[in-house]
């Protein structure tokens, strides 16, 4: 395999990394190594032919079957870089520490007969196909282990899961924490460390390029979330949000708390076209009064717009009145509304500030305004000492409001009035499940972002009980509280969409293939019909964020498969159901009972639950080790025993 991207991005008359290096074992190596650069994550490499196949994984390996890993493939790495354990100085390609987290050899998953170069041939070609299935013999990872590529999340997506077997189970691998080769864990290894490798600095500016080697989890958080963000022409004006003052000081888990810089300087934006940029301070043009900043904002190799203040500070850093030629104007930025053709301002301040402490080029007249987390009051105390003028608590689920002013962007001045309340809960709507009623009455299209994924609902005052006058709101905001027992069930499964666009009464159909017609963000999973050889899209509840989409969908009811994503072709369950027509539910139940009595006599576990009005649903466990054919056969056998004791 080609080394040509590895070689690339390193020089090597300045790096003593490994140019290649060549196997001489007899079986195949994996290696993963445990890094803490930008951000923490796990380097997954497997040996094929000479050279390291790489992906970075960011949550690390998991050996729960029911949890799926990102791992983005990056470029190849030489077969020596296995061995390596130290420290990639600061400013650097990949800069942080690794360490051998683990290895071994491992094997396809199904025995395959020949040489190591026929066994290498077979695994490339699941590798080219899109997934690959292999049994790890390692010092912490044992047992099978599949590789498959989300192409709907990315080009470079893949997903690392755990195949059901002897060692699977719901231990957290990664807090063995310690190297298999030093025994030291990364700490450790940061302070004793003289081993350093030095690499080329990548320069290419692209947000998806900046940091490959951390496992780019920007792909999974940053990326993902900008391709769900509506689609817009460069703005030429934005009106800034306003900032509401409050008498209060509190604490609170769901807020942030920053230096109140626009008290002490000017508001100022910044609209930035690659080396154009336009400072705006309202609709006056500032560009001009502070070439400075408006020089190191060029720096920023994107096209975006920011919000902040200019600051005159003095040499001890505090802020001052304009006028003094020793004192320094600096740009302090608190958001970004608007990033290489996406606005961001439907998204929640948390994202916006990830993204904008991603992109932004600090320097001396360049500042991120960061920020503290839940403990206002403190904060507030320590800015009165310095002597600032005021504090500003922002929710962390809010949006950006162009123009107005809303109770979730407060400033509170230094004022002995001011009163001090011990916690302030978020009005936001966020979470596992949107607290409280998601949609409230009055409003017939709303925007809520959910998990980061801003989601426009329409139609919320129609009928969709006429009898009961139930509308469409009522159905999401009972699946909104419903969420926690309903999601468990329904992740990772594709659905067959039953569309109820005109409510209970109206006319519905069914939508099995989404290509094309759903948001990037959502999963999808190709499946090519028996029936007709077309290969559809089906979608995939994935999170909270999907699971409310398609209930915006008109999907009254939800239709999930017995199989998730992980195993689409085994199902968890063989499911007997009984609809009883118009034949009286006491025969139903006579018909449930002979089916449980069979199957307590062959020692098989089986739960019964309700199914409509009148119906019930006998589920027997099957542990995705059958197929569907399986399945329906042994169902078959069950009903052709049981039938004739019922009829």
């Amino acid at each position: 395999m080609s080394l040509a991207k590895y070689r690339e991005k390193r020089k090597f008359n300045e790096t003593p990394e490994p140019t290649g290096g060549k196997p001489a074992a007899k079986k195949l190596t994996f290696v993963i190594q445990k890094h803490a650069a930008s951000h923490l994550h796990y380097d997954f490499r497997l040996e094929m032919e000479g050279v390291l196949k790489s992906w970075a994984v960011p949550k690390g390996p998991s050996m729960d079957p029911s949890v799926k890993r990102l791992a983005m493939m990056v470029e190849d790495h030489p077969y020596d870089y296995k061995n390596f354990e130290g420290i990639i100085p600061k400013g650097n390609y990949g800069a942080g520490t690794v360490i051998v987290w683990d290895e071994g050899w491992y094997e396809p998953a199904e025995k395959i007969s020949g040489s190591l170069k026929e066994i290498e041939k077979s695994l490339l070609s699941q590798l080219h196909k899109g997934t690959l299935k292999i049994k790890m013999h390692g010092k912490k990872l044992k047992g099978e282990f599949a590789l498959v590529r989300a192409s709907q999340r990315g080009d470079n997506s893949w997903l690392l899961m755990k195949l059901n077997d002897d060692y699977a189970g719901e231990t957290d691998i990664t807090k063995k924490d310690k190297s298999v080769q030093s025994g030291k864990t990364l700490e450790q290894v940061k302070s004793t460390s003289n081993k350093k490798w030095i690499s080329n600095k990548d320069s290419s500016g692209k947000l998806k390029d900046k940091d490959e080697e951390t496992g780019q989890e920007e792909s999974e958080e940053l990326n993902e979330i900008l391709n769900a963000a509506p689609k817009t022409a460069f703005p030429s004006a934005i009106k800034p949000m306003q900032v509401k003052e409050s008498k209060e000081i509190f604490d609170g888990d769901d807020w942030f708390f920053e230096i109140d810089w626009l008290s002490e300087g000017e508001r100022v934006m910044a609209f930035i076209n690659h080396d154009k940029v336009q400072l705006k301070s309202g609709a006056k043009p500032v560009t001009k009064q502070f070439s400075a900043i408006t020089e190191s904002l060029k720096d920023i190799n994107h096209k975006c717009i920011l919000d902040g203040a200019i600051v005159c500070l003095n040499e001890e850093g505090l802020p001052v009145s304009a006028g003094d030629p020793k004192n320094q104007s600096v740009f302090f930025v608190f958001d970004i509304l608007w990033l290489d053709g996406k606005d961001l301002m439907g998204l929640s301040l948390t994202v916006r500030k990830s993204l904008l402490e991603e992109i932004l080029t600090a320097s001396d007249v360049i500042k991120y305004v960061d920020h503290i987390e839940q403990n206002g009051i403190a904060f507030y105390e320590v800015a009165l000492k310095k002597g600032l003028h005021a504090i500003i608590a922002r929710e962390k689920n809010s949006i950006y409001t162009p123009g107005k002013k809303n109770d979730d962007w407060l400033s509170i001045k230094m004022n002995s009035k001011v009163k001090i309340q011990k916690e302030k809960k978020s009005t936001i709507k966020k979470g596992r499940r949107i607290k409280g009623s998601m949609f409230e009455p009055g409003k017939k299209e709303e925007t809520i972002s959910i998990k980061s994924h801003p989601i426009k609902f329409t139609n919320l005052d129609k009928i969709f009980w006429p009898d009961l006058k139930l509308t469409k709101r009522d159905v999401l905001n009972y699946y909104n509280d419903m969420m926690p027992y309903i999601l468990p069930y329904m992740k990772n499964r594709p659905q067959s969409l039953n569309r109820h666009p005109d409510g209970i009464n109206g006319e519905n159909f069914f939508q099995k293939n989404v290509k094309g017609k759903v948001p990037e963000w959502i999963t999808t999973h190709p499946y090519t019909s028996e029936s007709d050889g077309q290969t559809k899209d089906f979608f995939v509840c994935t999170d909270e964020a999907s699971l409310m989409y398609i209930v915006n969908l008109g999907c009254i009811e939800l239709n999930p498969w017995h199989s998730r994503i992980e195993h689409a072709e085994n199902p968890d369950w063989c499911v007997i159901d009984l609809d009883p027509n118009n034949i009286d539910f006491k025969k139903v139940i006579e018909t449930a009972n002979a089916v449980k009595d069979l199957l307590d006599e062959i020692k098989v576990p089986s739960y019964c639950k309700t199914s409509g009005s009148r119906g019930l649903h006998i589920y027997i466990p099957l542990g995705a080790k059958y197929t569907y054919d399986q399945s329906r056969q042994f169902a078959e056998l069950l009903v052709n025993v049981v039938f004739p004791k019922v009829s």
